[in-house]
């Protein structure tokens, strides 16, 4: 191998020229992803005084102390931890694998460090004598996530003025609080207390950017999802809503019932059951125990979390209630309905408030024991408070559920045979989670009571009632009304993220109490909202079969099977992709495309626009042009015979791939074609 700086022969493997130790490998080439992640940075306050008046020994032990906690509170809400800078750390949330909650995450982890810091600050003050305190800046944006270095060290990395906002706003923090950019407020600020800092003005920002100091979680959290100041009636749901009337009424008959609403984020499923509860306890003489519990992407390892609520409803405590209070609601609740009293220890487990006489029992039985013990108090104790009156319990986001939780709700909807109680569970279509295969069993065990209701997105005419009651905007142009319809494909979710992109870029604005069009809508981007909700969804793919998406996106919304197969197996070998049929199985398995019949070939349909759009944005530039190179590349071998049909598109590709040579020479014959016909 000759050296690339002073030509000089070395042995093969050699990594440094044995004449002028220049590397003998160039770095590698950065490979990664395009992705809306959130980043956090946390620095320990004053780390240089420390290391002036401590021993470098009891730095070194103070730093691993704070680096324990720090790290179990990223990876405790799904982050990683990027990089360890002596005195600070920078995780990563949204990267490697995306969640629709990244930025809620990042913020709840950097309350808990903060939680955290406190108390490990008091054992620091007595055995170093040294104050320590935290500080945390939070951002969200685009960045490029990839693997950077060459072959002696690598590092998995977020590049981009997204991670340099993010450290600037930890400089600028207060020791011992979480300070947030407006990117990232936008997204969270439904969910938790905030005190607005104002515009801050960040080195090596030529403009102040708003900041917000991180409080506490609120207490009764907002709506993440839906417009401020827009709303609308429930459209297009009128025979579910009804469906549930009637299983409300027939809880005063008696009637038990188990209702199962599955369907894809963003078509309603939580709205529906916000008017069904409305509709619940207006009249004086009918009155129903409503309860409800949801299943959170980041407390899956929180075993039992949804029914804790639930109980913890039903016994009438709020969350920040003492361990002690909540024991002694547990134990008026079980006087109330005449329970047996050795039920009160494994209630006091599963809510966590266990005595030391309770936790002590517990502890002393195996696991078979405990889980059945607190399943039969879990059961008599609902099964009680529905024989005394009618009740509902709700379950949302059930898709999040761990298993433990699932196997309770199991055992306790058998109640729906003989008392007067509604079950309502609220889930995605997604086959992969142990909720689908848990309400294939609860079909089997209480057949008679169990009814399926599937959503589908809205209909066109549906969806123009829902944008006109969001929008009523009498000038709105008829072309801006198809674009929103069309992205958006029936899903109410994507209507209103669509309408919010427009109006955050000021191409729809409210003046005097009234909407107005401000310009021409040419291209609305997909807002960070949604592009979390379905980069996750493509982030848990397998690698290969992802990538086989992001190829997808590139030959656009409808593809050929034929093309795609030829540009995977153009690939170079180390990036080739075998059995493509396979990874569309798994694409259309989980619904993020479909099998459409096409005039000459197979062909396949993303579902949604949006969905095509968020795997194409997740390509770096350099990638996305040369899939767009090898595209056309292929389009010419593979249509050779009717190559004038695919004029247009290898325009299109050669255009994006920068291959102007010919990107031209097909352009100018798309444009003689459109002449031939006036077009």
């Amino acid at each position: 191998m000759n050296c690339p700086n002073c030509q000089t022969a070395n042995p093969e493997g050699a990594r440094f020229c044995l004449n002028c130790a220049a590397p003998l490998k160039s770095p590698r080439t950065v490979a990664g992803e395009r992705k809306f992640v959130t980043v956090l940075f946390a620095d320990m306050v004053d780390s240089t005084t420390m290391g002036e008046q401590l021993d470098p020994g009891q730095v070194a032990e103070i730093m691993n102390g704070a680096f324990a906690f720090l790290n179990a509170s990223v990876t405790k809400y799904g982050g990683t931890v990027a990089r360890l800078l002596g005195d600070a750390i920078v995780a990563f949330f949204g990267a490697p694998v995306a969640h629709e909650d990244d930025a809620e995450r990042t913020v709840r982890a950097g309350l808990d460090i903060q939680a955290a810091a406190r108390e490990y600050a008091e054992a620091v003050k007595r055995d170093y004598g040294v104050d320590f305190k935290v500080r945390i800046g939070i951002n969200t944006g685009l960045a490029v996530l990839a693997a950077v270095g060459d072959e002696i060290k690598t590092e998995y990395t977020a590049m981009g003025d997204t991670t340099n906002v993010a450290a600037r706003m930890q400089s600028a923090a207060k020791p011992g609080s979480v300070l947030i950019s407006a990117d990232t407020y936008h997204l969270v600020k439904q969910l938790f207390e905030f005190k607005p800092r104002g515009a801050t003005k960040l080195r090596g920002k030529s403009t102040p950017i708003e900041t917000y100091e991180v409080l506490a979680p609120k207490t009764v959290p907002g709506r993440v999802r839906g417009l401020e100041g827009v709303t609308s009636p429930l459209v297009g749901r009128d025979a579910e809503v009804q469906f549930l009337q009637e299983n409300l009424e027939g809880l005063f008959a008696g009637q038990g019932a188990f209702v199962a609403v599955v369907g894809e984020a963003g078509l309603g499923k939580s709205r529906l059951i916000a008017v069904v509860r409305k509709l619940v306890n207006t009249d004086p003489q009918h009155q129903v125990v409503w309860l409800e519990g949801r299943a959170i992407s980041y407390a899956q390892t929180m075993i039992y979390y949804p029914w804790q609520q639930v109980v913890r409803q039903a016994i009438g405590v709020r969350d920040v209630a003492t361990p002690a209070t909540v024991r002694e609601h547990i134990r008026l609740a079980h006087d109330r309905y005449g329970l047996p009293s050795d039920d009160l220890p494994f209630l006091e487990a599963l809510l966590g408030v266990e005595s030391e006489a309770s936790s002590r029992l517990v502890r002393d039985l195996d696991g078979d024991t405990v889980r059945r013990r607190l399943t039969e108090a879990t059961r008599a104790y609902i099964g009680a408070l529905a024989h005394t009156g009618p009740a509902v319990l709700v379950f949302d986001d059930l898709h999040w559920a761990n298993e433990a939780s699932l196997e309770l709700l199991l055992n306790v909807i058998e109640l729906i045979k003989d008392a007067p109680l509604l079950v309502i569970c609220l889930t995605r279509p997604d086959k992969d989670v142990p909720t689908w295969s848990m309400l294939q069993r609860a079909r089997t065990k209480v057949r008679e009571w169990f009814t399926e209701i599937v959503l589908e997105p809205l209909d066109a005419e549906r969806s123009r009632e829902l944008l006109g009651n969001l929008l009523d905007i009498e000038d709105l142009p008829e072309s801006v009304y198809e674009l929103i319809l069309q992205k958006a494909e029936g899903n109410p979710f994507f209507v209103e993220e669509v309408i919010r992109a427009l109006i955050d870029s000021r191409h729809i604005v409210r003046e005097n109490s009234h909407w107005r069009a401000r310009r021409e809508i040419v291209n609305v981007a997909i807002p960070d909202t949604l592009s979390g909700l379905l980069s996750a969804r493509i982030d848990r793919l397998p690698n290969d079969t992802k990538q086989v998406a992001q190829t997808s996106a590139v030959l656009g919304r409808i593809f050929a099977y034929r093309a795609l197969a030829e540009v995977c197996a153009a690939a170079s070998p180390s990036e080739r992709i075998g059995d493509v049929e396979s990874h569309l199985s798994v694409l259309t398995y989980e619904e993020l495309v479909r099998e459409r019949a096409g005039d000459l070939e197979l062909e396949y349909i993303f579902k949604h626009a949006l969905t095509q759009e968020a795997a194409y944005n997740m390509l770096l530039i350099r990638r996305c042009k040369e899939l767009h190179r090898r595209a056309g590349a292929v389009f010419e071998q593979v249509y050779a015979e009717h190559l004038d049909e695919f004029v247009p598109a290898l325009a299109h590709h050669f255009w994006l791939g920068e291959d102007w040579v010919r990107a031209a020479e097909y352009s100018v014959r798309a444009g003689d074609q459109a002449m031939k016909v006036y077009a």
